[in-house]
């Protein structure tokens, strides 16, 4: 993955939209891209333990997270959030320990296998997925980074009463 067209692609189909946070997260094939796409994004502790916080206008570190991540495979999931909904979210959590990617899950938390709680961050968020090989681009017809639902307020309530 060293064609800088192919980062600047990657850019391209992210876009550069400040008012949203945007991460990267790599895997094998695009089926798989395609279920996360159409179901969600499963992740396990927070958003940061299987995702890169990325500037999509950054050449150098988009090239940078994607090049460190290739191991992981080929096709990156670009997940998209409203920055406001973030502050929003971490103002509510300040004292709580908590990360804002806690309040995302459409679902209750399950525990994995290694004792850390599983998220799944609804498939809103999802803006699409790029391969890094090919260029393909796919968006996601229900991509909304500006997605609320009153289960976030419930997942806030549940955190504050720990």
């Amino acid at each position: 993955m060293d064609d800088p067209d192919i980062i600047k692609e990657l850019s391209s189909f992210i876009g550069t939209d400040k008012k949203l946070a945007t991460f990267l997260h790599r895997l094998r094939d695009t089926r798989l891209a395609e279920k996360i796409m159409h179901k969600g994004f499963m992740f396990e502790n927070h958003l940061g333990n299987t995702t890169d916080h990325v500037s999509p206008d950054d050449i150098i570190e988009l090239t940078y997270f994607i090049n460190i991540r290739r191991a992981y495979g080929k096709v990156a999931i670009v997940i998209q959030i409203n920055n406001e909904l973030i502050e929003s979210i971490n103002r509510k959590l300040v004292n709580s320990g908590s990360h804002f990617s806690e309040v995302l899950t459409k679902y209750p938390p399950v525990m994995g296998y290694n004792e850390m709680l599983i998220y799944t961050l609804p498939a809103q968020f999802i803006m699409g997925f790029f391969d890094t090989e090919s260029g393909k681009q796919v968006a996601n017809p229900d991509f909304n980074p500006y997605y609320e639902t009153e289960v976030f307020d419930r997942n806030i309530e549940l955190i504050l009463k720990k």
